[in-house]
């Protein structure tokens, strides 16, 4: 009789419970591996997402060997949630906007850090406003970023309609100085090299969001938080207020309660060296890390956190 093959999703819920049991309260090493990588989904060209992952795959795959983490290159947040919903990855770099706006069953491991919402226009140009982006030409990340979801979400509050045009955070730069588009819109971590690039080039400058902070808060109270970006960022850009969204590490609900108690603690644990790769990871830390509302903790992660408690 042929046997049914089992979507490898199956595989790695079943297969691995069994072997897991006697491993309950057992130490980081002894946790047994997945009987294939995991597969991490991460971001563009250009994006932090990318920069964190590769950092949290090496961490990984030097401090547990016997389990393999893969990286996938996305579109960003808002596809990695559609791949973890498919089972066709196990672990996502997320935003808290999209997890609970999609229905996902993502779960989470942690809190990382804030994503922040910039928009940068030429310094010369008439926009004064987000408001003054109605009907005008914008480079808004990747059709499934979280770019494109936290940008449709504010034009919706503030009423405007810009057209958007699909660009990566680092063609968006060079499409912005080449005159191609009237304005970048980029969700990223601070700093990101793209907009450091056009600090760098001068004739640009942030734009303030002020006139509907407190609107798009006010609509999203469990997303979005109102943010400034320093002066000091991006030298050349200026400040500007915005607003920011939590991001995750996210899990499929089905990995193992051990091997997700495993990842949490090699993720928090390394803060410091994630942080070399990435400044964004410096805001990695157990007092914040299980700050994940609206967005449930995965239990492995749940009991990693309360195992740091005196």
């Amino acid at each position: 009789m042929t046997g049914t093959r089992l979507p490898r999703r199956g595989v790695l819920a079943a297969g691995l419970a069994g072997a897991l049991l006697p491993a309950l309260g057992c130490e980081g090493p002894q946790v047994p591996a997945p009987d294939s990588p995991l597969r991490l989904a991460t971001g563009p060209e250009g994006a932090v997402y990318r920069e964190i992952g590769q950092a949290i795959a090496d961490v990984v795959n030097r401090e547990w060997p016997q389990a393999q983490l893969e990286l996938l290159y996305t579109d960003a947040s808002w596809e990695n949630i559609r791949l973890l919903d498919r089972g066709e990855v196990e672990l996502v770099l997320m935003n808290i906007d999209i997890a609970e706006s999609e229905g996902s069953g993502a779960l989470a491991l942690g809190r990382l850090f804030e994503s922040v919402f910039h928009v940068v226009v030429p310094a010369e140009a008439a926009v004064r406003s987000l408001r003054d982006l109605d009907g005008r030409e914008i480079a808004c990340g990747l059709p499934l970023s979280g770019s494109r979801f936290m940008a449709q979400a504010i034009f919706e509050v503030a009423g405007i309609r810009p057209r958007l045009r699909d660009y990566s955070q680092a063609a968006s730069a060079t499409a912005l100085m080449d005159g191609e588009v009237e304005a970048v819109v980029s969700l990223t971590g601070m700093p990101t090299p793209a907009l450091a690039q056009l600090g760098e080039h001068g004739g640009f400058a942030l734009l303030s969001l002020a006139d509907v902070v407190e609107d798009v808060v006010a609509a999203t109270p469990m997303h979005y938080m109102p943010v400034t970006v320093p002066v000091s960022m991006y030298p050349g850009l200026g400040t500007a207020q915005t607003l920011a969204v939590p991001t995750l590490l996210g899990a499929d609900a089905r990995l193992p309660e051990e091997i997700a108690w495993r990842l949490t603690g090699l993720v928090f644990d390394h803060a410091a060296e994630l942080s070399q790769a990435r400044p964004e990871a410096g805001q990695i830390n157990v007092r914040t890390g299980a700050a994940t509302v609206p967005v449930p903790l995965h239990p492995g992660a749940a009991r990693w956190f309360r195992e740091q408690k005196p």
